[in-house]
């Protein structure tokens, strides 16, 4: 019994996003910054989450799956630790992750994953390396057939990095460090460059200090060329980058002047790109050596006018502003969309007292009081959401580069979120207001049965696997046997008497495998598209 699919009539809305679209990409705010765009979010008046999901499927006219949808909640909702540590710090559960941290505990799985290099990914990197331009040399980027090509199988590489990948959080921190130093690879003088920054920059460097990747994404080329420092000169220096250095990147807004934002700029005239090579390069002609103060900082009187650029961008990095701003990004990422003040102080001065390494941090985040009693709250990205329904389906994402190879692509634009798209310079919105609308939960139903159904090619799913001792159990128990296999987490009463009836099977003593058959394809979607599997 395949899910119908649905569509929202474009006249209804039950949600303000404050101008941010359900689907397709989002447009960004000028003038305000990124905390200010989540603020003005998240101040719309909004449904309670139930009454939100009920309401859509009313209007919509869902008697089929949005009534299960939206009737009840699904499972139990437990507050596993286990669990609760897994949604988070990877992109979903699966079977395999499940049983890991079950098997040598959750201290022991949280220091494989902040030492990456103890775990196997030479499975997931050799599936990536089939995509010829995620790894290729910028000659050979500027000789490929479109930059569209290039982008697509980045972002392909991205996703399947995120579903396969047994360095879960590590790939968790390339997204919030691609987010926080966004330079979309859509942009049409950088995006090729940026290619080579995820590789190159905010990979090497995604658990290690933030000064250091601070100083290497002032160098990127990619962002040199996104924020236009790579024409800043003496004689007129350009103060994009400067400002969202400051801004996005550092001690935030409120703690900076527009004395600082001249100065900054100045002090970096002459970091810009060689056009042939695609790599940094200083041009010591083009910079502007005079003295200058700012943020605490002033310009020494010794070293190279390089190595002053390199110092103050650690002086920012080591800033007590910036412990703050990066302590709550973590926090918001992985707590809760408002994290506490007793949670930043305390991310923000582990942060001070370890130099600006990450890794410390982290390990106090995922062990603080604050995290433990945030269970089952925080709301799917988009990507998010996509990734966790594939993993939970122990499905896997295929390397194609032919017609196939922008069906993911397309599938998350669609949901209005496509890795490195966000086209303002600070990244993706983190907060639920900015993605719990209408549109975007409808389109979610739809894809969840397209990838039961396998309607997507280049997602790789072993039904087989999934349908595996269905047959033969009454239509409870194979409810069940699905629920924990895709869910881990038992079934409310409602929910499960919900499933039996939209299976059309009602109470089967004893499935026949085309019985089964219709039970996976009926069931499972729903499951997916369950608001408890909305949120993390």
């Amino acid at each position: 019994m395949k899910p119908d699919r649905v569509a929202l009539p474009s006249t209804i809305d039950l949600w303000d996003t404050g101008g941010v679209p359900a689907t397709g990409e989002l447009e960004p705010v000028d003038g305000l910054s990124d905390a200010q765009i989540e603020r003005a979010v998240l101040d719309q008046p909004r449904f309670e989450r139930r009454e939100l999901f009920r309401n859509i499927a009313a209007v919509a006219g869902l008697l089929g799956a949005g009534a299960v949808v939206a009737a009840c909640d699904m499972v139990q909702n437990t507050t596993d630790p286990q669990l609760h540590l897994l949604r988070r710090a990877t992109f979903g559960l699966d079977a395999t992750s499940v049983t890991r941290i079950r098997a040598i505990g959750t201290a022991a799985w949280l220091d494989e994953q902040l030492d990456p290099a103890r775990l196997d990914t030479a499975a997931v990197e050799a599936k990536v390396a089939q995509l010829p331009h995620v790894n290729a040399s910028f000659a050979a980027l500027k000789e490929a057939a479109t930059a569209g090509e290039v982008g697509s199988q980045v972002r392909l590489a991205t996703v399947i990095r995120q579903v396969e990948s047994p360095a879960q959080l590590f790939e968790r921190m390339v997204e919030l460090w691609s987010d926080h130093f966004n330079a979309p690879i859509s942009d049409s003088r950088s995006g090729l460059l940026k290619t080579i920054e995820d590789r190159s920059v905010i990979r090497p460097r995604a658990l290690g200090r933030f000064a250091d990747l601070l100083v290497a994404s002032a160098k990127s080329p990619a962002m040199l060329v996104y924020l236009d420092n790579a024409v800043s000169v003496k004689a007129a220096p350009n103060e994009n980058y400067a400002r969202e250095l400051l801004e996005l990147h550092t001690v935030g807004v409120g703690n900076y002047t527009e004395a600082d934002v001249v100065a900054t700029a100045r002090l970096l005239t002459g970091w810009t790109v060689n056009p042939t090579t695609g790599e940094f390069i200083f041009r010591s002609t083009n910079h502007d050596s005079g003295s200058v103060s700012m943020q605490g900082w002033t310009r020494p009187t010794s070293g190279t006018a390089l190595s002053h650029g390199e110092a103050y961008l650690t002086h920012l990095a080591r800033h007590p502003a910036t412990a703050r701003m990066v302590a709550t990004k973590l926090a918001r990422r992985f707590v809760t969309d408002f994290p506490p003040a007793t949670l930043i102080d305390d991310l923000a001065a582990v942060y001070s007292a370890n130099d600006t390494a990450i890794t410390p941090v982290l390990r106090t985040l995922f062990n603080h009081p604050a995290f433990t009693s945030a269970t089952n709250s925080k709301f799917r990205r988009p990507l998010d959401w996509v990734v966790a329904s594939i993993r939970a389906l122990g499905a896997t994402v295929l390397p194609a580069t032919d017609t196939r190879l922008r069906q993911v692509g397309n599938v998350v634009a669609g949901l209005g979120q496509q890795p490195f798209g966000w086209p303002a310079p600070n990244g993706y919105p983190d907060v639920e207001g900015a993605w719990l609308t209408t549109g975007g939960l409808l389109s979610r139903w739809n894809l969840s049965g397209d990838l039961v159904a396998r309607r997507l090619g280049i997602v790789d799913l072993p039904i087989d696997t999934l349908r595996s001792g269905v047959a033969g159990r009454s239509t409870v128990d194979a409810i069940d046997l699905l629920a924990d296999r895709v869910l881990h987490e038992p079934l409310t009463a409602g929910g499960r008497s919900l499933l039996v009836s939209h299976s059309g099977l009602g109470s089967v003593g004893r499935l026949t495998t085309p019985q089964a058959n219709q039970l996976v394809t009926a069931v499972v979607p729903l499951m997916l598209a369950s608001p408890d599997f909305q949120y993390r």
